[in-house]
């Protein structure tokens, strides 16, 4: 299955009031591993599975402080676990 239509499926199984945040962690993830593939193509830099997890946060709570309010209520979550990592 491709990632849109998985994408489409999950979503219709969620609240709507869940779905915005949804959409935006599928996009911040898929961000992420584009940079990540990048990385590795063009620069041969292999980032590990704990790297990316906190690139993932990262890039959320800069998302959340310019105002990206979707993100606002999984953040503060995601902080905390990426310190267990």
């Amino acid at each position: 299955d491709d990632l849109p239509n998985w994408w489409l499926r999950q979503r219709l199984g969620l609240h709507p009031d869940v779905r915005p945040p949804f959409d935006t962690l599928l996009l911040l993830i898929s961000w992420t591993l584009w940079k990540e593939r990048n990385s590795r193509t063009f620069q041969g830099v292999v980032a590990g599975i704990e790297i990316l997890y906190k690139a993932v946060v990262e890039e959320a709570e800069a998302w959340v402080e310019a105002r990206f309010t979707t993100l606002a209520a999984v953040c503060p979550i995601w902080s905390q676990h990426s310190s267990l990592m």
